[in-house]
Formats: C-alpha cells, sequence, structure tokens
C-alpha cells in the first residue's frame, strides 16, 4: 500500500483568513482562557502544521503583540502564510514534524503550541507527540486538535477516492484513543485534557471531493461530524502539560 498525504493541497484555495474555522475560534477561547490573555498580552506561540497561516492569522488579529511561528511541511502553503499581513511578519519554517532530524534543526521553544488536524495523519502518532513536544517550554501547553477516540479503541485509516487509478491512499483520519494518548504521555511526564468540541454549524456535502468534512442533524439538533469516510468524527482538544506544572 503507498500511503501519501496530498489532500491539504486544498487550503491553497480556501479563505479562512477571512472566514475563521470554527475550530480556530474554539482553540483560541481555550488558549485565552488558560493563559488569561488580553488584547495587549505578550506571549509566543507556534502553530505545528500550519497549512496558509489561517490560525495565525486569526491570533494576529486578536493580539497584537504575540509572536508568532508556523511549520509546515509544505512549502507552496507556507509561501501563503505572511499574505495579508502588512507588519509584524509571522516566521516560518519547513519542517517535517516526523522526523526528528527536521525538527531538531530548531533551536528554539515557545510557551504556546498549536497542532490542529495534523496527529491523525500518522500512523506513529509518538513520535509526532514528542517532537511537537520538544518545542515547548517547560511551563508550556501544547494544544493538539484533532480525531480522538472516546472509547479505548486505536484505528488507523486509509481512503482512496474510487477514480483513483494509482494505489495511493490518503491518511490523515486516524482516531486514536484518548486512554492511549493519556497513557503514552504519563510514560513521559505529561498530563493531558481532553475538551470535546462540539460544531454548532451547518457543513453542506462537497459532492467534487467526497474526503471534505460535512455534518449530519441529529434528533437532537447536535451536529455529527463526518465525511465519505462514512465514520463519526469526534474531535476535541487535547491540552497538554509536563507533570508538575500547572
Amino acid at each position: 500500500m503507498n500511503i501519501k498525504r496530498t489532500h491539504d493541497k486544498f487550503y491553497l484555495n480556501e479563505t479562512y483568513k477571512k472566514n475563521p474555522k470554527e475550530q480556530s475560534k474554539f482553540i483560541e477561547n481555550e488558549i485565552r482562557k488558560d493563559f488569561n490573555l488580553q488584547a495587549e498580552s505578550k506571549f509566543d506561540l507556534i502553530d505545528i502544521g500550519c497549512e496558509t497561516g489561517s490560525f495565525l492569522y486569526y491570533m494576529w488579529n486578536k493580539y497584537k503583540n504575540a509572536e508568532l511561528s508556523g511549520i509546515d511541511i509544505m512549502p507552496e502553503l507556507l509561501n501563503k502564510v505572511n499574505d495579508g499581513i502588512a507588519e509584524r511578519n509571522i516566521d516560518t519554517y519547513l519542517i517535517d514534524i516526523s522526523d526528528w532530524d527536521s525538527v531538531s534543526v530548531i533551536k528554539k521553544q515557545w510557551k504556546i503550541g498549536v497542532m490542529s488536524g495534523v496527529l491523525s495523519i500518522f500512523d506513529d502518532y509518538r513520535t509526532v507527540l514528542l517532537n511537537a513536544l520538544s518545542l515547548i517550554k517547560k511551563e508550556g501547553t501544547l494544544y493538539v486538535f484533532g480525531i480522538f477516540n472516546p472509547k479505548n479503541v486505536d484505528v488507523l485509516i486509509k481512503a482512496k477516492k474510487s477514480e483513483e487509478k494509482e494505489d495511493v491512499w490518503e491518511s490523515g483520519w486516524n482516531c486514536i484513543s484518548q486512554k492511549s494518548i493519556q497513557l503514552f504521555l504519563e510514560e513521559h511526564g505529561y498530563i493531558c485534557e481532553f475538551v470535546p468540541f462540539h460544531l454548532n454549524i451547518d457543513i453542506e456535502e462537497n459532492k467534487d471531493d467526497p474526503l471534505r468534512t460535512f455534518t449530519i442533524k441529529m434528533v437532537d439538533k447536535e451536529n455529527l461530524i463526518v465525511n465519505g469516510i462514512q465514520l463519526i468524527h469526534n474531535f476535541a482538544l487535547c491540552k497538554i502539560k509536563r507533570e508538575g506544572f500547572k
């Protein structure tokens, strides 16, 4: 099986800087509460897997004194991070977060780290978590947003569109259990907390791209988050801190 992640190229044509994603608002709200942030607060933050900078741009507009940085593996995405930014450019790093040799080039740490929609791409989530945590100051917090199984089962998923003739399978929807994440982090001196994410807006199915997320309205008016894989996506925000630091 040939596994390759190409689906992120859709970010090149999106307008999330003008229309922030609901998850960006959710993550910012949790960070603001945890660090008691005000509009004038000074802090440093790195977005791991920042695509074209939609979350960074959202933070840039809210916190004018923030020192913001972004990491991604795709140069064509990083090239767009500072589009629409007149001053206080965002620092960018072309890094593979799954490769320690790549990550170790960075000789800096941040107090706040965000990694959204990244962990589920990798079967070896352990290495990715440790690499990401190496970028966070000992008193800092890493916020990992993604698909986590509330049941004690780890699931690895690969998908391929029916019309795709090559034997290339997309990754990006693995569902590692909250329990597995917790146990692994505890082994390495970290504690974590999971905050469930509820999507309160409706997203129509994208007929041209069945791998894009859409919602199904339940009887109780809650939205189920799904895509063409036909599995329910339980999104949550995992807050990770070193044990002994509050």
